[in-house]
């Protein structure tokens, strides 16, 4: 859609842009709770972008003003400390199933329990990256149980698909 299109329909109905997004948050959130949550740190890591981003303004004016950033910053972020340690949380239990991965032989039923915890940690591109936990896992496509094999394969491919959305 075309940001001008975009602009006319909000002046059409006379809604405000931070009306709308609050709306389409809250809809996202209760009619599509699995996609919202699958894709909320991609969102998140696009409105950072945009904060922190000196782009023009609409009226064509340069924002490099750190003031204005921070505060923006701050209002995209409202947990401040929380929220980075909810990160840290998750990559200390990323980076401790990854530990439990490296051990040489392990029962294929650990090995699935390890993958399922794994499926259920909402995993950010800068988890994948800074724990290297693709790595590991993907080494577990040639484990000779074909579950194992098959958890792998799904985990691979719903991390590719999270991670191609945004």
């Amino acid at each position: 859609m075309d940001l001008d299109n975009f602009r006319s329909i909000l002046d059409s109905a006379s809604v405000d842009v931070w009306t709308l997004i609050d709306a389409a948050l809250t809809v996202a959130s209760v009619d599509y709770a699995d996609e919202f949550k699958r894709r909320r740190d991609g969102i998140a890591e696009r409105l950072y972008k945009s904060a922190s981003a000196s782009s023009p303004c609409r009226n064509g004016v340069q924002n490099n003003n750190t003031k204005i950033e921070k505060l923006l910053e701050e209002e995209l972020n409202p947990h401040g400390v929380l929220f980075d340690d909810e990160n840290k949380n998750k990559n200390n239990n990323i980076l401790e199933i990854k530990k439990q991965l490296e051990c040489p032989n392990q029962s294929e039923d650990t090995l699935v329990e390890l993958l399922h915890n794994l499926d259920h940690i909402d995993i950010t591109y800068e988890a994948l990256e800074g724990t290297d936990i693709g790595r590991h896992v993907n080494k577990l496509r040639k484990h000779s149980s074909n579950d194992v094999r098959r958890l792998v394969k799904l985990l691979i491919r719903f991390w590719k698909h999270s991670m191609i959305l945004f």
